[in-house]
């Protein structure tokens, strides 16, 4: 029975100190989300476990001089004792993103256009692969065009395009509105 005893123990200790550490974290992360977002006028910030691991995550989104309307998007994750921002882009019309275990696909629409940016989890951040874009009516234009493809620096084919996403796409998938 006192093995039983201490064994219960040490379980309930070590599930305190495990809700202990997220509360931190989760207290840490709004900490940074607080300090990145209140440099800036437009801004949010969000809570919510965006990988389903049991573990909130962070994001953050404002719009910062110098990049005309297009707005600043990151998501901070706690690793290792520390918060740390995972991924940093910047969008326009962001509306939502789907999360796979293998990376991110963004959504958003606006000046006359709409697209998908393709981000892969690679150690332990998201890397953008590459961005599906057109004009559309979702985003305000007149007709929808054809797709274009880059890979964030300069246009792709579709077939270079499919080939960098590869894999993305795969798994459970988790919609998040970001705001």
């Amino acid at each position: 029975m006192k093995k039983i005893l201490t064994f219960a123990t040490i379980i309930m200790s070590f599930l305190a100190l495990s809700v202990s550490v997220h509360a931190d974290a989760k207290s840490e992360i709004i900490s940074k989300l607080v300090s990145v977002t209140s440099k800036y006028t437009d801004s949010s910030y969000k809570i919510v476990d965006i990988d389903k691991d049991g573990k909130v995550e962070g994001i953050a989104e404002f719009h910062a001089p110098g990049y005309g309307s297009a707005r600043t998007f990151q998501i901070y994750k706690y690793k290792s004792g520390k918060v740390v921002r995972v991924l940093n882009d910047y969008v326009y019309g962001l509306s939502k993103f789907t999360v796979y275990k293998n990376g991110i696909v963004a959504y958003g629409a606006g000046h006359g256009g709409e697209w998908y940016r393709y981000y892969k989890l690679t150690k332990g951040k998201y890397k953008l692969k590459g961005v599906k874009s057109r004009v559309a009516r979702a985003g305000g234009g007149a007709y929808n065009g054809p797709w274009a493809y880059s890979n964030g620096k300069k246009t792709i084919t579709k077939a270079a395009f499919n080939s960098a996403i590869k894999g993305i796409k795969k798994g459970k998938k988790k919609t998040v509105k970001p705001f």
